[in-house]
């Protein structure tokens, strides 16, 4: 009797341990799709995220006709600007400065004091006269104010002499090229006889120089502004970010590419970019 009660303890034992057994597979194994799940659904993105970062990279990989029209538009531009730029450095200055780019008033106005030498005071009925410096021919004349003051109106731009006399001073003749600013004062010196300020070619070499150092200057300003150009052409062939593009194109239009042809090819780029915007990464995708 006690035997069969042993053996049926034993068989009892060992349907408890296989059922222990299987549970606690069953129990790692939901822990291993729990865990499998959780990964997944940190990895995956959403249907909409997916569809959106595809709408994404379709569009980054997409070559637009537009933009890349709208870029050799740019680099046109561009290209014009260094030619221009290349000119300005390496042209004869008397030419540049007949040429449009320095296109000037033909006339101006002249004014200045009369001031005696010794005590600095305004000196009243000095006759001026303008002459031209090439014929002699007296163009205007005045007489200065009770403050030493006198004024000539549309003088044309030209290189002139002018005669400063009075009874009882010495006559100033001064060579000069009329500019939209004042004249040095007029210093009445006491005494008789004629004495001469400057010469022709002072001026002429004055001019030259303010010409050459203001040539220098607009050429290194325009090529920097075309090489921006084409930074800009980049960008729109890239298409990230459009305001920054746009930014860049509105920056190389200073670059003045034969004058008017340059810009107008960088801003019909800036239209096509325009009309291109969705385009561009950083716009939102709808």
């Amino acid at each position: 009797m006690s035997d069969e009660r042993a053996g049926r303890l034993a068989a009892l034992r060992s349907r408890v341990n296989k059922q222990l057994a299987v549970a606690e597979d069953a129990e790692d194994e939901m822990e291993e799709l729990e865990e499998i799940v959780v990964r997944t659904s940190k990895e995956t993105p959403s249907g909409s995220r997916i569809q959106k970062i595809k709408q994404r990279r379709d569009i980054a990989a997409e070559t637009s006709l537009t933009r890349t029209v709208a870029m050799w538009c740019i680099i046109a531009g561009s290209i014009l600007g260094l030619v221009t730029g290349a000119l300005l450095l390496s042209g004869n200055p008397s030419d540049i400065l007949s040429s449009s780019l320095f296109d000037s008033p033909e006339h101006s106005s002249v004014s200045g004091h009369a001031l005696e030498a010794e005590t600095g005071e305004a000196v009243e009925g000095v006759r001026i006269s303008l002459m031209s410096a090439d014929t002699n021919t007296e163009l205007f004349t005045t007489t200065t104010d009770g403050n030493g003051f006198y004024r000539f109106e549309n003088v044309k731009i030209d290189l002139m002499v002018m005669v400063a006399e009075k009874d009882g001073y010495i006559t100033i003749e001064r060579f000069f090229s009329p500019d939209l600013g004042g004249e040095d004062p007029l210093t009445m010196k006491p005494g008789e006889g004629v004495s001469e300020e400057g010469s022709a070619d002072d001026i002429l070499e004055s001019n030259l120089e303010d010409v050459v150092a203001l040539t220098s200057a607009i050429a290194v300003m325009t090529l920097l502004f075309a090489l921006v150009g084409f930074f800009a052409a980049a960008e729109a062939q890239r298409g990230v970010k459009y305001r920054r593009t746009q930014y860049l194109c509105g920056i190389a239009l200073f670059s003045r590419g034969l004058i008017f042809f340059g810009p107008l090819l960088i801003l019909f780029g800036m239209a096509l970019l325009a009309i291109a915007k969705e385009q561009f990464l950083d716009q939102d995708i709808e």
